[in-house]
């Protein structure tokens, strides 16, 4: 899959997009929004089973942008997959980093 870049307004409808077809076609226990300048790091730190990298830009305010709505979207559109914990002054990570990724753990059979 590749890495969208580019501006986060238009970019947002198809991020969105994305992430929607990755919930619904892998066994998904959970999932994490979040922010990084080495994404792998953070599959360590968590445990994730998976990691997509979903956007990366060289403006880190643009990267914080599409962490910010797609957090703010997903605990909307699946609060009990989604891991993200909702903070005072807007759903985002204070970590510093250009990709936006989704972290993933799955079903255990």
């Amino acid at each position: 899959m590749k890495i969208l870049k580019g501006d986060p307004e238009e970019l947002l409808p198809r991020l969105i997009r994305r992430v929607k077809l990755i919930l619904q076609s892998l066994p998904v226990k959970a999932f994490r929004i979040g922010r990084s300048a080495v994404p792998y790091t953070r599959k360590i730190y968590y445990g994730f089973d998976k990691i997509v990298r979903l956007y990366k830009s060289e403006d880190e305010e643009d990267a914080q942008t599409v962490e910010h709505e797609l957090i703010g979207y997903f605990q909307d559109f699946d609060p009990e997959k989604c891991e993200n914990p909702v903070r005072d002054g807007g759903p985002f990570s204070s970590k510093r980093g250009n990709y936006v990724y989704i972290g993933l753990w799955f079903q255990k059979q």
